[in-house]
């Protein structure tokens, strides 16, 4: 047997220790080629393409590119760390450091190459699917049809291959046996018992408590002013959260004999402590890689939410044009609606705008209100003679100051000066006449007493009753073109989505390949401590332990080690968006909630699964 034989053998006698390393490594293979893919389409490449389409798709794949280095490098180490007693009965066997270096060079070479061809199989094999799907989400007018990706298929095994290739010769030239003895013992050496201190631990619970403080308390641009501090102190505040903390808490847990002297948590708890002070690192990684994942996504779904859900709040109606000066575009308007077959409503309003305090300020009617409130099918109001209220700025609408004419006089043409009634205060919605900022409504007799308006401004607005979604978007569209400053609301929505899907896609592709490797972190941690845990319980069932206990113990460990990291990182994400959501004004709850508990559902599926297969493999060593 040649030594190429020898460490090919090697793998596959590991297979259960490289299975997640595999089946990880081939995963984020087949997401870069899906990018690739999308990159080297014939719909990219020529002068239509849609830039963001193009350099989301770069970005996305750098950013895979140089995150698969780092964790395909994590996972060789904690490979290595869990072979040490191998590497002592070769080097017993005669083997020289030089010659476990080159083994390990020629095992991850073997298990790149497989991994980079199975990815690129399994991602032609769902590029058809991942095309229609992406042809949706990006909101494309035309099909992404499937061809054959020769510059995707070159470009990924390449840069996989030296990806792997490189990573080879740095662990094999940083590889260190140490002496023998450590090697030979392995895990069994004594670690002592797990201490934490009363100091950091403390300031464990200060520095995240400041940092959600200031991310929950700042306000607009506050946000952006706090964003750093508040990343440093709660990075630094997890990073002792699990190696002081929750060493500190389990420590009073088993201290205190009621709980400790508890059916099987004597065994739960001295086992908890050594594994949560072992993993800390590789919690913290996971938490921390968790949090960007789940922010960054919540991030991207409550931009576009916000945009669009602020286009649509601050205009109920499908097109609206303010007038030029001796234009009346009503005919040439009708035949594009006659053209794309939309039946439609029109209204006409003409407001006065007036002087007040240095600003320009409209002033409507009720009456005025009310034709434009019918259209859309809001609520009319009604003032009696004599009635002021002020409509409040659109809730969409964040970038300007209140003007504050809810305490400011309204002054007739005769100097009689009006305040606005309390007691008629949001009876009208901002969004059905066309100022965003503040504004008065009065009733009829009250508008023929002001004095001369400083300037007038003619609005026409049409209400489609009766048309497809896409014909009113592409009216839209020429309607936009015809008449500069014409709001076509559902095209807007549609060139918003547009521009935001492949970003979104993007951020949506980098989160799940973050999470999914946050996951097999937590996997490799597992996995490296199954040898100990079965000899562990076999000398422990002797001793009477039944199957029914050895599971519970076996559940409990995997919920805590295996949901800690993922919880602390949903709160995370949490306050971040709710930081988001303080700095744009507009709630992003639904958001937030749809992007976590998403998140949370596939970890809890991938509990399940890793649980079965980890007690199977206790079970099998044990009964």
């Amino acid at each position: 047997m040649t030594f190429r034989q020898f460490a090919l053998n090697n793998v596959f006698r590991n297979k259960r220790m490289y299975a997640a390393y595999f089946l990880s490594s081939l995963f984020t293979v087949m997401v870069f080629f899906t990018f690739a893919n999308f990159a080297f389409h014939p719909m990219f490449t020529g002068d239509d393409i849609n830039s963001n389409v193009t350099l989301g798709m770069l970005v996305a794949g750098g950013i895979i590119y140089v995150f698969s280095f780092f964790f395909i490098l994590y996972s060789m180490s904690s490979f290595l760390q869990s072979r040490k007693k191998e590497f002592g009965l070769l080097i017993i066997q005669g083997m020289s450091n030089r010659q476990i270096r080159r083994m390990v060079f020629l095992e991850n070479m073997f298990i790149g190459f497989f991994a980079t061809i199975l990815g690129i199989g399994v991602g032609l094999l769902f590029s058809k699917v991942i095309l229609l799907i992406a042809e949706n989400v990006l909101v494309m007018e035309e099909a992404l049809n499937f061809y054959l990706p020769l510059g995707a298929l070159g470009l990924t095994f390449l840069s996989f291959m030296l990806l792997f290739f490189f990573i080879s010769i740095f662990v094999s030239f940083v590889l260190r046996t140490n002496k023998l003895v450590a090697l030979i013992k392995g895990d069994q050496m004594d670690k002592g018992e797990p201490k934490s201190s009363i100091f950091l631990t403390l300031l464990t619970l200060v520095l995240i408590g400041v940092g959600y403080y200031f991310a929950l308390t700042a306000k607009g641009e506050q946000v952006f002013i706090a964003l750093v501090p508040v990343v440093l102190l709660v990075i630094t505040g997890t990073y002792f959260l699990f190696t002081q903390l929750s060493v500190f808490f389990i420590n009073r847990l088993k201290a205190t004999k009621k709980v400790f002297w508890k059916k099987t948590n004597m065994l739960l708890l001295s086992d908890l402590s050594h594994r949560m002070k072992d993993n800390a690192r590789a919690f913290f990684m996971v938490t921390v890689i968790s949090t960007v994942a789940f922010s960054a996504i919540g991030t991207l779904v409550g931009l576009n939410s916000f945009l669009t859900d602020g286009i649509r709040g601050s205009n109920l109606y499908t097109y609206q044009y303010p007038v030029m000066e001796d234009e009346d575009p009503s005919e040439a308007v009708q035949e594009i609606f006659d053209e794309y077959n939309l039946t439609v409503e029109e209204a006409t309003i003409e407001l006065e705008e007036y002087i007040i305090n240095d600003h320009r300020i409209p002033i409507a009617t009720d009456e005025q209100y009310n034709t434009l409130a019918r259209l859309i099918g809001e609520d009319e109001i009604s003032l009696e003679a004599g009635d002021v209220t002020v409509v409040e700025k659109s809730a969409a609408i964040i970038m300007t100051a209140e003007l504050g004419l809810a305490d400011q006089a309204l002054v007739l043409a005769n100097g009689e000066a009006l305040f606005v009634n309390d007691e008629l205060q949001g009876i009208a919605k901002p969004n059905i006449l066309p100022p965003i900022d503040e504004y008065y409504i009065v009733s009829e007799e009250v508008y023929n007493k002001l004095p001369e308006s400083e300037s007038s401004e003619e609005y026409i607005t049409w209400q489609v009753i009766e048309g497809s979604k896409d014909d009113i978007i592409d009216a839209g569209r020429v309607l936009s073109e015809e008449y500069l400053g014409l709001m076509a609301t559902d095209f807007i929505i549609h060139d918003i989505q547009g521009y935001w899907s492949p970003i979104m896609l993007v951020g949506l592709f980098i989160g799940i390949v973050f999470f999914v490797s946050a996951g097999s972190f937590l996997y490799f941690r597992l996995y490296t401590d199954l040898d100990e845990d079965k000899e562990k319980f076999a000398a422990i069932n002797k001793i009477g332990l039944t199957l029914g206990e050895m599971k519970r113990v076996i559940g409990r460990q995997i919920t805590i080690l295996f949901f800690l990291p993922i919880i602390i990182a949903i709160v995370h994400g949490a306050v971040a968006l709710t930081a988001l959501s303080n700095m744009f004004g507009h709630s992003l709850v639904v958001d937030s909630a749809l992007v976590l508990g998403s998140f949370f559902t596939i970890q809890i599926i991938y509990y399940f699964i890793v649980r079965f297969l980890y007690t199977r493999q206790i079970k099998r060593a044990v009964y």
